[in-house]
């Protein structure tokens, strides 16, 4: 979970279940990445409806997919292991993907209804393992367009980190995207 001050309790996993339920392909499929092929946010799984909502997070995601497709950047996914002591970058090799083919893989659900998304601080949210990412709309919005949009950026790649298996405390979420921003900008 991403937070700009704070961490709110984690009661997501019943609400992955559910969207599993409304979108039942979507911890099976995936963009498969080839050569040359790009990813393109507007191709990403959403939830989201509301427009201005809807329009910072493709804003985003085309940053956080520019971003993950230097290597510099993917070095960021060696840095980190999942609970069983693999590197994320193990855990995408041994799925066939890439930083950003993996984003393909991903649910960006509306996190409107969750508990965490009610704390202003909070941009996005996931459970470590989980195919959803859900996005505090409002929020994320906001930030997109008013405060710093590299950090809405960032925390999408943060929360594919939490996708791939990472948890968290330790490492802080501060720290976490703290290294995303020095490995991707």
């Amino acid at each position: 979970m991403w937070g700009r001050g704070g961490a709110g309790g984690l009661r997501l996993g019943v609400a992955y279940y559910l969207v599993l339920l409304a979108y039942p392909d979507s911890a099976q499929t995936g963009t498969q990445s080839t050569e040359g092929a790009v990813l393109e946010s507007s191709s990403l799984r959403t939830t989201l409806q509301e427009e201005r909502e809807l329009r910072a997070f493709r804003r985003a995601a085309a940053g956080a997919l520019r971003r993950l497709s230097t290597p510099k950047c993917q070095r960021v996914f060696s840095h980190f292991r999942d609970r069983s002591g693999r590197t994320l970058k193990e855990g995408l090799d041994a799925l066939g993907q890439t930083p950003a083919s993996f984003m393909g893989w991903i649910l960006f659900a509306d996190g409107r209804g969750e508990r965490p998304c009610a704390d202003a601080n909070v941009l996005a949210v996931t459970m470590p393992g989980s195919r959803a990412i859900w996005i505090c709309g409002w929020q994320f919005a906001h930030e997109n367009e008013w405060g710093d949009p590299g950090l809405t950026e960032a925390v999408l790649i943060h929360e594919e980190l939490h996708a791939l298996g990472l948890g968290e405390n330790p490492p802080s979420s501060t720290s976490i995207t703290t290294s995303v921003r020095a490995s991707c900008g």
